[in-house]
């Protein structure tokens, strides 16, 4: 990747912040994952990869829920899912709903244009996050809108499984 100074600065203390976090020191991650959204808002048109404010919204979210703070978890998994929408629609002109996936599911033609490879790995990204957002409203007694999720990232899985036999017929046929 070609990153700026500020971007590759936030991602050396994302990676800080995952040591800490699997040594299961999650309040020392959590300072340092607020000084990285800190600094991802000071220098907002300076970080041209959207990927970058996903990657730490995600970690907060993951350590927000460590520590059982589940309001903060579902805040940050909120602006994950918000800004992966927009990442995803810029990307790839795709708006995540359950519409698109059934629609996708039902045509076997992914589209063309696209690495399908790397959609395959963003989408698996995307159910990763849909099931998480699943247990913090569920452990939010919001049982309602945790099967939203669950629904979505079954869906999505469903889609993913799809795409991936379609890139190995494709592998095959090389």
């Amino acid at each position: 990747l070609n990153l700026n100074p500020i971007s590759k600065e936030i991602l050396e203390i994302n990676n800080e912040a995952i040591k800490l976090i699997t040594e299961e020191n999650i309040e020392s991650a959590l300072d340092l994952l607020k000084e990285a959204e800190k600094k991802i808002t000071k220098n907002e048109n300076e970080i041209t990869d959207p990927k970058i404010k996903i990657i730490i919204n995600h970690n907060l979210a993951c350590s927000y829920q460590k520590i059982k703070n589940i309001s903060k978890c579902i805040s940050h998994l909120e602006k994950v899912n918000s800004d992966f929408d927009m990442f995803l629609e810029s990307k790839h002109k795709i708006k995540i709903s359950p519409d698109f996936f059934l629609q996708k599911i039902l045509s076997d033609n992914p589209q063309p244009n696209v690495l399908l490879g790397d959609f395959i790995l963003e989408l698996r990204f995307c159910a990763k996050f849909h099931l998480q957002m699943c247990a913090a409203y569920s452990q939010n007694n919001n049982h309602k809108e945790a099967l939203v999720h669950a629904k979505l990232a079954a869906l999505i899985c469903e889609d993913n499984v799809s795409k991936t036999f379609f890139l190995l017929k494709q592998t095959q046929m090389e």
